[in-house]
């Protein structure tokens, strides 16, 4: 078994779905949260391509983008199909959701607090109601259950972690749980949280503000 090193900040954000991935296999790795200071000097040492975490270490080979390690993670446990046409369905979702983060980047990145706010609202009324809509519509064509090979993959992973993060920010007086017009995809979430792996590390992973 390959030895894993997990470098990400002290948040859930992007490293979140690999630390659900290594949970549902029940792997251990070793989950290295570190600060902005100690970013930098990873960066000036040339070991993170794109200079952006997550970062995946292993036996002192290096992969990146978040959506590539889970997905590496999930081949190499069982967590993925084995189908091509089933592997393209898991990876449709993933591209979806990465088109739906790229919309919620725009607002990260705005600095005129009146746009940012626009773009929240944006976000919220529309982009995201839009995108669950064809989620749901996705997952009853393939049975209602799974996104793909009809169990548990990296598709339904990454899901479950950007549905946890689109929740987490949209705290407000007047919000409400986002799925609740979605019960194809809230029992999605249902099951995923049910892995046994995936229920242990959520009752004990670190209680981070993002």
């Amino acid at each position: 078994m390959p030895v894993y090193k997990l470098i990400y900040f002290d948040a859930r954000g992007r490293g979140e779905m690999i630390r659900l991935a290594f949970a549902a296999a029940g792997v251990k790795y070793e989950d290295c949260r570190v600060t902005g200071e100690e970013f930098k000097e990873l960066k000036a040492s040339g070991i993170v391509p794109f200079d952006q975490l997550p970062i995946l270490d292993v036996d002192g080979k290096i992969l990146a983008k978040s959506a590539t390690i889970c997905k590496y993670v999930a081949r190499e446990t069982g967590f993925a199909p084995t189908e091509s046409f089933e592997v393209a369905k898991a990876d449709m979702i993933v591209d979806g959701l990465d088109d739906l983060m790229d919309k919620l980047v725009k607002y990260y990145r705005e600095k005129n607090e009146e746009t940012k706010q626009k773009l929240f609202k944006e976000f919220y009324e529309n982009h995201l109601p839009h995108a669950l809509g064809i989620f749901e519509k996705l997952l009853k064509s393939r049975g209602g259950k799974y996104f793909a090979d009809n169990k548990l993959t990296y598709a339904d992973i990454i899901f479950f972690s950007y549905i946890e993060m689109f929740e987490n920010l949209n705290k407000g007086p007047s919000a409400s749980p986002i799925l609740d017009n979605y019960p194809a995809l809230k029992d999605l979430t249902s099951t995923v949280s049910s892995n046994p792996g995936i229920k242990k590390w959520l009752s004990e992973r670190p209680d981070t503000t993002f």
